[in-house]
């Protein structure tokens, strides 16, 4: 009867031993899975940050490219306003020219 115990516990150690098997290479699997989901992350989370950073960079540079548009588009305003009232100088003084010339008995012979 000690023997028929000893079997029966010897067969129940394997079968124990057997089921408990595939649950450590499930853990061992799972271990690794979830090593490899935490490295992606960190991967992930790496280029998020350098992107951020490239992000706020390209915005810094947007400004400052919009700050010189509105600078230039100011001078050029101001130009323009500049070659506006010269051209209007120009012609006034030019109309006073042609009314000196008619007026002068000297110019108006010819």
């Amino acid at each position: 009867m000690n023997k028929r115990i000893n079997r029966l516990i010897k067969c129940g150690l394997i079968l124990t031993s057997l089921a408990a098997a595939p649950a450590v290479a499930n853990e061992d699997r799972t271990k690794k899975d979830l090593s490899e989901v935490q490295n992606a992350l960190e991967q992930n989370q790496a280029q998020y940050n350098e992107q951020r950073k490239k992000i706020a960079k390209l915005q810094k540079n947007l400004k400052s490219h919009e700050l010189n548009i509105a600078k230039n588009a100011k001078a050029l305003n101001m130009a323009e306003q500049s070659v506006k009232k010269t051209n209007s100088s120009k012609n006034c003084n030019n109309k006073k020219q042609n009314n000196l010339i008619k007026n002068t008995p000297y110019f108006s012979a010819f």
